[in-house]
């Protein structure tokens, strides 16, 4: 029976108890991050297509032409020549073949700038994809630890039913023997059906985290294992600025209006493109002539262009660019300050939680002797039924706060260190 409830786990993919560092390696396996990982892919086969730009470009071609009627060159002669009044100009199957090779010698920085734009677009499309996997990381870690807040709860609720089972007994046996009054009885009998309520409640939130956590990780998680020591680095602000994923692609999102400004600037340099071409032609597949026209066509060309007047068009282009790389640049240093005002909150509020965590312990040190004393003074029929009940849902109430304060304190130290940089944090779990 023992083998078969371990199967039908194990194909159910349920784990019994997990740590963060797999919940984390599961988050890898997101949905979104493999639709942000394709798309960086895309950006990277693109900016390789770019790169070919620079390079010669060498073409065949073959061409085969059958006309209706034969090409006849016409001539205006005086009368009395006894001349035929037209000569066949060429064949009329026409045969061409040719290999090509053209180069773009020089673009006004045009190519070099869109290739320096693809590349910039996919190093920030690998910044994003990294920025995102930080964002669920962040997500993951504070499920886990509401999980874990909400186990302790739920043991906290089950050991208050059970003790209040057993002071029920106890004093349904005062009462039959006339100790206490039914009014006590009734008291604790209240209590515990609020417990088992209140169990019942916390269930209904397990469920519900584990259900995005299984959206998250793609997989269902029962319970958690526990909460690893986890390490703030002494400069948090400074390794921000310089580590950060989304501030790191808002930086080559910078780079991307470089380039662009650079490709407006290329229109107001000459385009010149040379070509040299192997081509023969003929009136069947030999391409050696066809009597009338010679057999090799082979050339070499050069193509110069340059726009003299477009309306403007091409200086405000460029000022435009300008103007939309200086906005990014103050949007950036806005989104530097962002990033430090919300690291100082964060820090602030990790010394908030700390001293959240010292008084809950106090409280359940406290809240475990008054529910002790209480108790004794029950079984010796000294403190009413109501301070037991009350006794022993405050000890309960103060072990839920003391694990919510302890969860939400390794929550809050992840999120800083996951503000600081993903690579930060990775490196402090070993992932």
């Amino acid at each position: 029976m023992k083998r078969a409830i371990v199967i039908i786990l194990a194909i159910c993919g349920l784990s019994a108890a997990a740590t963060v560092k797999e919940v984390l390696e599961a988050v890898d396996s997101s949905t979104l991050l493999r639709s942000k990982s394709y798309e960086t892919e895309a950006k990277r086969n693109l900016y390789y297509s770019k790169r070919g730009l620079e390079m010669p470009r060498v073409d065949v071609s073959f061409e085969a032409l059958y006309l209706k009627e034969e090409p006849k060159l016409y001539l205006h002669l005086p009368p009395g020549l006894n001349l035929p009044p037209y000569f066949q100009a060429a064949a009329v199957n026409q045969y061409r073949g040719e290999i090509s090779v053209s180069y773009p010698l020089f673009s006004g920085f045009a190519i070099s700038a869109e290739i320096g734009r693809s590349l910039s677009e996919l190093k920030k499309s690998e910044l994003e994809l990294a920025d995102l996997k930080r964002r669920l990381y962040m997500r993951a870690v504070a499920l886990y630890a509401a999980l874990r807040a909400e186990n302790f709860a739920l043991n906290a609720a089950r050991e208050t039913t059970a003790a209040l089972k057993s002071a029920y007994k106890k004093a349904k046996g005062f009462y039959e023997q006339g100790l206490i009054p039914k009014s006590d009885l009734y008291n604790i009998e209240a209590g515990l059906h609020k417990s088992l309520a209140k169990e019942e409640g916390v269930l209904a939130k397990i469920e519900s985290i584990k259900a995005s956590l299984e959206y998250l990780t793609s997989k269902r998680f029962q319970k958690p294992e526990g909460l690893p020591s986890v390490e703030i680095p002494a400069d948090p602000i400074e390794r921000a600025l310089a580590e950060r994923e989304d501030l790191l692609a808002l930086r080559e999102s910078l780079k991307i209006d470089s380039e662009d400004i650079r490709a407006a600037k290329s229109r107001f340099y000459p385009d010149i493109y040379l070509k040299a071409a192997l081509r023969k032609y003929g009136d069947n597949l030999n391409l050696n002539g066809d009597g009338f026209k010679n057999g090799d066509e082979s050339y070499v060309g050069i193509k110069i262009s340059y726009n003299i007047f477009d309306g403007f068009a091409d200086a405000k282009a460029l000022e435009a660019a300008k103007y939309k790389r200086l906005a990014k640049r103050f949007y950036i240093l806005d989104y530097e300050r962002k990033i430090k005002s919300e690291l100082y909150d964060s820090l602030k509020e990790l010394d908030s939680l700390k001293a959240r965590l010292d008084y809950a312990r106090k409280r359940v040190l406290s809240a475990r002797s008054y529910a002790d004393l209480i108790r004794g003074r029950f079984e010796n029929q000294l403190s009413s039924a109501d301070e037991l009940t009350r006794a022993v849902a405050d000890l309960e109430a103060a072990r839920a706060y003391e694990a919510a304060a302890e969860s939400e304190i390794f929550t809050q130290k992840c999120k800083i260190l996951l503000q600081v940089s993903l690579r930060r944090f990775q490196k402090d779990f070993g992932i």
